[in-house]
């Protein structure tokens, strides 16, 4: 429990050591400043970085932008769309439950109807109205996308 507190209190900024000094002895504290300064060096997610723009921008127009370019990353850099059709052995040789199928059936196809409404494969009206719906299906998923 005592770790957990902090865990909380050493997360976010490399200064919060002036503000409970005590952190100097945590071993958390040392990791997490460590991986800052390597991050700022080698900064992670360089492909969602060059989507966001360098000038200001709203959170209305950006939140949508940033989810649409995360699901097409997911699907062409990580092929992480996948058929549960097309997962025959995996099921033959148990590592999924036939009672998941269906719940991967249902995530493949909102997800994979959300990807081509992105990619433009639809005509422009059709594209203004599955926007939103793309957007729901991608926020419905979200956590089944990061592998």
């Amino acid at each position: 429990m005592i770790d957990n507190i902090y865990i909380d209190k050493y997360t976010f900024n490399p200064l919060r050591v002036f503000k409970t000094p005590s952190l100097l002895f945590h071993k958390y504290y040392w990791m997490d400043l460590r991986y800052q300064i390597k991050s700022w060096f080698n900064p992670r997610q360089k492909w969602l970085t060059k989507d966001i723009p360098n000038t200001w921008c709203d959170k209305v127009t950006l939140i949508p932008h940033l989810l649409f370019s995360c699901l097409v990353h997911f699907v062409e850099e990580e092929k992480g769309l996948v058929n549960p059709a097309e997962m025959v052995e995996e099921i033959e040789l148990g590592y999924i439950s036939v009672d998941q199928v269906e719940i991967l059936q249902q995530r493949y196809d909102d997800l994979s109807s959300a990807y081509e409404c992105i990619t433009g494969k639809y005509n422009l009206f059709q594209e203004l109205e599955g926007k939103d719906a793309a957007l729901a299906k991608i926020w419905k998923h979200r956590k089944a996308m990061w592998t």
